[in-house]
């Protein structure tokens, strides 16, 4: 289950301009959903999406509780994603992730930061996801590229 908290047009900060290597104060889709399994919250996501870019800015008409972002954005917008670099931490949950994710403040999370690029190699999507640290669990597989 999906459920959209935030979906609006605001103005790029400084951390999120410099992931999606745009000039400050530009505008950027927010979309900020909690994804939950058998009415358990499982993951807070908040991401960032370049407003000019393609027409995104139409993101924020869309049902993404029910769509798929990456789908819309590849189907309806020409956007395919063709790369993403994430960065995986652990975090303490602070009030915000706590009253979603329903764990104490400053239990652990999974913190996943990711930027996400198009074929053109063009930062599209700068997305940070808090997971329940009691609740996740990543496999990382690594393969031998055959030359």
């Amino acid at each position: 289950h999906t459920e959209v908290l935030t979906l609006m047009l605001t103005e790029a900060s400084p951390s999120v301009s410099r992931a999606l290597a745009i000039e400050k104060g530009s505008q950027v889709v927010q979309l900020v959903r909690l994804r939950s399994a058998n009415d358990v919250p499982m993951v807070l996501v908040t991401s960032f999406l370049p407003a000019g870019y393609h027409g995104l800015a139409g993101l924020v008409h869309e049902d993404l509780k029910s769509h798929s972002l990456y789908k819309l954005m590849e189907q309806k917008y020409q956007v395919p994603i063709e790369a993403s670099r994430r960065v995986i931490e652990i975090r303490m949950a602070g009030d915000f992730e706590a009253s979603h994710l329903e764990v104490p403040v400053h239990a652990p999370l999974q913190y996943i930061e990711t930027v996400s690029t198009s074929v053109d190699n063009i930062p599209v999507e700068y997305s940070k996801a808090s997971y329940r640290g009691d609740l996740s669990r990543f496999v990382i597989e690594i393969r031998k590229k055959k030359i």
